[in-house]
């Protein structure tokens, strides 16, 4: 389950345009949304430029050299300059760097490519180079094109569509991709099609992810499973044997005869895909590794190479309590780094180790209950803590391994922010926070790219109150310049923006919770307003940042009269894995009690009417809007739910036992955070959304929860999606929900 489905509706924004203020609100709102209202074609528009130059300010990034490349639209065409980041001297681009763009340019023309896609795709520097620069990739248009830069060739490969989960060697002389369930492999410079593995199956998947695994573990769309080694010479891969994953059927009743769409889908407790390691040679010959746990139920949640060509896979046990970082020589292994949780272990903050030119590596941990940085040497010995403290390391901007500094982001200052800073590793005696720097002063989110030599590096800044502006600043954070400055833009809806309010709240026992309002940006002194309260609530998945808003939905509906209310439970706080763990073996229980303390903290305000609050959630965030409701004891008089997980015991294994445990284990926990078991309890209404082919959040979960109401003689509506997976699937559904959103808002609490 992923947080990011709210953004298919419920974080639009629309081109500026002339309405009277104060239009009927109806008709505001479909001209807002319709998807065929002359509003909506221009936001259309203006989503569609928003993707190109002509719709920015000029764009910045870095060459090789360390030159700030300039790129910006004029009179219809692109125009790039190269500056000294530091003097911001114009630096001519060389005549053979001229000259070699036009070569390849000509060579992709002769090859098929029209030549103004080649030139923008040369201009925006999408060519996929190998290490010796000696050949490239590219896709243009759908196709895919090789070039040999050396001999000024292009061959055009096919439609880049042909080869699915296509991944090209370190090389570039080889494209390895999954084809009927095996691994092939292209020769891009003669054409040639080989078959690397087989025994491929619709229940044994080789180099190929199932619906799980691609899901919870590698990331929602990636079905790719091998990974190339650095000297291009073999593939390391898994293998997935579904045979025992129990198949789920969905009907699509748009169609007669009827459409089936059947997947290998494990609940809570059943069968998970069993998975091999394995390397493959050019030749096709194939080497299966070492299982270290054998008899085990076990994950493989990571697969690499390190700079000399041994395999590196993270195992994990079933319930994701412990993670095991291998190392293999020929096909035996051993631990390099292993913990272990009394909660979790989430892979997707574990990322595999950055290796030194010394041999020894950076790694990322959770380990103390916040997220921070370590070095260990070749062998897997911890030298030490690079950073330490109560926050967390956000992400890892780059190494300096000349001066010994690691870059990285972080809210160490800020909870809801975002933070640049160096500090020091590797020292005869490591210490923990070494020479840390801040690089950013300005309270916010800041969004940065360091030059290759770690000098200067590009800002982009703004927060809650400001809209920023886009820096480059010197290697001590001071602003050189100012690249694209954002002050006083136009707000993209034709209303006033709401009063944006960024405080933290305090829970019973404590804990800070970040939170957000948008006010009516005219409140009156003394009257009520009713409250919109939107939010996920999962875990690590934050709704509230120190960053500007313009979603023109919330805006909309603070000029209505609304207050819109975001709260972040210390689940989805992302404050550190000792707040989010609590919620270990009963999702949902202290999530809503965080809500109802954050509603005692807005009640206590005065403006607010809590006797008229609905909560608004999609996925996680919908079963947390049906929770709410049903358990709060009337606190939410509305509860708007997204394709809610309604019993945990419906949801998929890999996800659910992360944070459950195994429902044999923990009965108690799974009833508890059963929605259904506790309808009976619900004291508002729900309207609920679902697509009918959902294949992350079944429509069984809907279709239960719905049986159970009815059985309760409780107030409902459902809205079915027909053909739509996990969010809406059409222009006309993503209206219907908002539309059916507004009506409810308007019955219920307004």
């Amino acid at each position: 389950m992923r947080p990011n489905i709210l953004s298919l509706f419920l974080l639009s924004a629309i081109s500026a345009v002339h309405i009277a203020a104060q239009e009927d609100p109806d008709r505001l709102l479909e001209k807002l949304f319709h998807p065929y209202s002359s509003i909506s074609a221009a936001q259309n528009t203006s989503q569609r430029r928003a993707g190109s130059m002509a719709g920015m300010g000029n764009i910045y990034s870095w060459l090789s050299s360390g030159a700030l490349l300039e790129q910006r639209m004029v009179d219809g065409s692109f125009q790039s300059q190269a500056f000294d980041p530091i003097k911001w001297n114009p630096l001519p681009m060389t005549d053979q760097q001229v000259d070699q763009n036009l070569r390849h340019i000509t060579s992709l023309v002769q090859a098929g490519a029209s030549e103004d896609a080649a030139r923008r795709t040369a201009e925006d520097k999408l060519f996929n180079w190998s290490e010796d620069q000696k050949r490239f990739t590219v896709t243009i248009a759908g196709t895919l094109y090789y070039v040999d830069a050396a001999a000024s060739k292009a061959r055009s490969i096919g439609s880049q569509s042909s080869f699915k989960n296509l991944l090209s060697s370190p090389d570039q002389r080889y494209g390895a991709f999954s084809k009927n369930h095996d691994i092939h492999l292209i020769d891009y410079d003669s054409g040639a099609i080989r078959q690397l593995t087989t025994g491929g199956a619709s229940t044994l998947l080789n180099g190929e992810l199932d619906w799980v695994y691609q899901e919870e573990l590698y990331g929602r769309g990636n079905w790719r499973a091998f990974w190339w080694s650095p000297d291009s010479a073999r593939l390391a891969f898994l293998s997935l044997d579904t045979s025992k994953v129990p198949l789920f059927r969905m009907t699509d009743d748009r169609f007669h005869p009827q459409r089936n769409e059947d997947l290998y889908y494990p609940v809570a407790g059943e069968p998970n895909p069993i998975a091999s390691l394995g390397i493959v040679d050019l030749k096709g010959e194939t080497q299966w590794l070492e299982n270290p746990y054998p008899g085990q139920e076990t994950l493989i949640t990571r697969v690499g190479f390190d700079p000399n060509g041994r395999v590196l896979a993270v195992w994990q046990d079933r319930i994701q309590s412990w993670y095991d970082l291998r190392r293999y020589e020929g096909q035996k292994s051993a631990t390099l780094v292993k913990e272990t949780s009394k909660t979790w272990i989430d892979r997707d903050v574990m990322p595999l180790p950055r290796y030194l030119k010394d041999g020894s590596f950076i790694f990322e941990s959770d380990r103390t209950g916040y997220h921070h940085i370590y070095h260990y040497n070749s062998d897997g010995r911890l030298l030490g803590a690079v950073t330490s403290g109560n926050w967390m390391m956000r992400a890892i901007q780059g190494i300096d391994e000349k001066n010994k500094r690691v870059y990285f982001t972080a809210n160490r200052d800020n909870y809801a922010g975002t933070d640049a800073y160096s500090v020091k590793f590797g020292g005869r005696t490591p210490l923990s926070n070494d020479g840390l720097v801040r690089y950013t002063s300005e309270k916010g989110h800041h969004q940065v790219s360091w030059n290759p030599s770690f000098t200067a590096f590009i800002d982009n800044w703004n927060n809650h109150a400001e809209q920023g502006c886009q820096q480059l600043k010197d290697s001590k954070g001071k602003v050189l310049r100012v690249l694209n400055d954002r002050k006083d833009t136009n707000a993209p809806f034709p209303f006033p923006r709401g009063q944006v309010r960024h405080q933290l709240i305090p829970t019973a026992d404590g804990f800070q919770m970040e939170s957000m309002l948008i006010l009516p940006p005219n409140m009156k002194s003394g009257k009520k307003y009713p409250v919109f309260q939107t939010g996920y609530g999962g875990p690590d998945s934050p709704t509230v940042r120190d960053a500007w808003n313009d979603n023109s939905w919330y805006h909309f509906l603070a000029n209505q009269d609304f207050i819109v209310w975001m709260c972040d439970p210390r689940s989805a706080s992302k404050k550190g894995h000792i707040h989010t763990g609590k919620v270990y073996g009963k999702l949902g229980a202290l999530e809503l009690q965080d809500y109802l303390d954050g509603l005692k903290w807005l009640g206590a305000q005065g403006f607010a009417d809590m006797s008229r609050v609905a909560l608004d959630g999609w996925s996680y965030g919908g079963f947390m809007a049906a929770y709410a409701t049903v358990k709060g004891g009337g606190a939410y008089r509305l509860g708007l739910v997204g394709a809610p997980v309604t019993d945990y015991r419906l949801y998929d294994s890999i996800y659910t036992e992360r944070f459950m445990g195994h429902p044999k284990d923990n009965p108690d926990g799974y009833d508890s955070t059963s929605v259904m078991k506790s309808v009976k309890e619900l004291q508002g209404s729900l309207l609920i959304f679902h697509g009918l082919m959902d294949e992350n959040v079944h429509p069984q979960n809907t279709i239960m929860l719905v049986d159970a109401l009815i059985e309760a003689g409780k107030d409902f509506e459902v809205v079915i999606l027909p053909g739509s997976g996990h969010g809406p699937r059409t222009p006309y559904q993503r209206w219907l929900v908002r539309l059916k959103t507004w009506e409810a808002l308007k019955k219920y609490i307004k």
